[in-house]
Formats: structure tokens, C-alpha cells, sequence
């Protein structure tokens, strides 16, 4: 992204703020993401990442949770962008083996994976954009832990497929967000 691309995506999120279609807090965190991005001339894996959750929250297409997860990948495998799960050895056993077969499953379907190494981070993040499970509560550990992005209706998301492919992974991608 250069910087003219930077600066109309800045104008484009104040006029939404300003009409009330956005709120100033995932506007914030999306103009922040982008800055970072032409900061450093190219955009890596977590900074994609990143941007794709922000913008998979806004427009309502995660689903959190792994059960909930498994359900969405086995009714509409075909429009799941990505599976992002939480590495932490400190997970219940239960939970690890639901994580490592829903691992599976994504490879099964050739599903993007990418393991978050920071659930700290991402938490923050989420908390940040103020993102909400199904039935509207705040999310817990447990929903934090495996979620699913929905394909967008746009092709925003083509610069985290084309990063996501460029790299050199022996399974899935680890990343610290």
C-alpha cells in the first residue's frame, strides 16, 4: 500500500465516522494497521492478519469458538477465508485434540491456517474493535481460541491470500500479533 492509498482510506473511514456507519474505534485501529503498513513499504503476515480480523469484525463475518467453527467449515467450507487458532500449551487436553482435529479438517478442505502465538495480543485486539460472539456477550477464553473469517463480499482481503501464499511454511503459519 503507498501512501496516496493510505491517506483516501483515512478520508473514506472519517466520512463514515462522521455519518455514523463506523465507529471511531475500528477506525482508529484500521487507519493504524494501514500506517504501519506503508511505514514499513510492505505489509507481513500478521499485519494482514490483523487487517483482516478489523475488517472481518466490522462487517460481522467471524465466528468464534471451536464448535462453532467446525459447524461453519462443514456447512460453508467453500466461503472461509481463514482458520485462526491460538497456540497455547497451556489449553486443556480436550480442547488441544478439538484444535488439532479442526487443524485437520482445514487441510482436508484447503482451508488457510495461521496459529496465533499471542493471546494476549490478540484478545487486545479483539477487545479493541469491541468484536462479540453470536449471542452478543463479550467473548471468553474459550471463544478466543479457534475462529473462522468469512470470505468477504470484496476483495479487500486479497493482499492476505497473496501474502499468506508467498511465504515458506512446512504446515501453517505462526504468527504473533
Amino acid at each position: 500500500m503507498d501512501i496516496s492509498e493510505a491517506l483516501t482510506d483515512v478520508i473514506v473511514k472519517a466520512v463514515a465516522v462522521d455519518r455514523g456507519t463506523m465507529d471511531l474505534s475500528e477506525a482508529l485501529t484500521d487507519v493504524i494497521v494501514k500506517a504501519v503498513a506503508v511505514d514499513r513499504g510492505t505489509m507481513d503476515l500478521s499485519e494482514a492478519l490483523t487487517d483482516v480480523i478489523v475488517k472481518a469484525v466490522a462487517d460481522d463475518r467471524l465466528t468464534f469458538g471451536v464448535y462453532d467453527s467446525a459447524m461453519k467449515i462443514d456447512k460453508e467450507c467453500d466461503d472461509v477465508l481463514v482458520c485462526i487458532q491460538v497456540e497455547n500449551p497451556e489449553l486443556d487436553v480436550a480442547l488441544q485434540i478439538h484444535l488439532t482435529l479442526l487443524e485437520a479438517y482445514c487441510h482436508e478442505c484447503d482451508i488457510k491456517l495461521v496459529k496465533v502465538t499471542n493471546q494476549g495480543h490478540l484478545a487486545k485486539l479483539l477487545d479493541s474493535v469491541r468484536a462479540k460472539n453470536k449471542n452478543g456477550t463479550d467473548l471468553d477464553h474459550e471463544d478466543i481460541v479457534c475462529m473462522v473469517v468469512q470470505e468477504p463480499h470484496d476483495s479487500d482481503e486479497d493482499r492476505f491470500t497473496e501474502i499468506y501464499h508467498t511465504q515458506k511454511y512446512n504446515w501453517h503459519p505462526h504468527v504473533s500479533l
